[in-house]
């Protein structure tokens, strides 16, 4: 019950202050309660409709660099403890399309954690495969132009940025497509 008032006094504060600085701080509170990983906290902030805020947010091309930063570490956040039904709540929220936003932003740090949270919706995926073996989170994200922005990632000035790109790549996207393998001599 006092998480639940708490979730949704921070939803207030962060749709409707204007100020930069009480929406950081809310946003870190809401991070920190999805950081303990209990499945009732997560539930708690889905419930609220904290990803959807967070979507609409990191998809709003007017918010600073610095806003972004916060929502992406409390989206990656509450990507790590959710549980696969909760990342299905998380996409279809918005969560791919928002990722794939943060993804083309110059900022380093909030690509890899950008990765991060989009290597847990795919994970959640990978779990929830139908019985014909499709992950529906790696074919939305394809549908959406995501695997060319994990190809373009993949060749990132950035060491880090460009391994974890090629790692979810191989491990989500090329085991049926062998052409990319063979042309970085991975495929037998």
């Amino acid at each position: 019950m006092v998480f639940t008032e708490l979730i949704s006094a921070l939803k207030e504060i962060i749709e409707a202050c204007e100020c930069e600085s009480m929406m950081k701080l809310s946003l870190l509170i809401v991070k920190s309660i999805a950081a303990e990983g209990e499945t009732v906290h997560i539930e708690c902030i889905i419930e609220n409709k904290i990803p959807e805020l967070i979507c609409r947010l990191l998809l709003n091309h007017t918010a600073s660099l610095r806003l972004k930063n916060i929502l992406v570490h409390t989206f990656t956040t509450i990507c790590e403890g959710a549980s696969e039904e909760q990342i299905e709540h998380i996409v279809n929220a918005g969560g791919l399309e928002a990722v794939l936003s943060i993804l083309k932003v110059t900022d380093t740090e909030l690509i890899m954690t950008s990765l991060l949270g989009l290597e847990e919706i795919l994970v959640a995926g990978e779990a929830r495969e139908s019985e014909d073996g499709i992950n529906e989170h790696a074919i939305k994200l394809d549908s959406l132009r995501g695997l060319k922005t994990l190809e373009d990632l993949s060749l990132h000035a950035n060491s880090k940025v460009s391994k974890k790109a090629q790692g979810i790549l191989s491990e989500y996207f090329y085991f049926q497509d062998c052409e990319y393998n063979r042309a970085n001599a991975d495929c037998a």
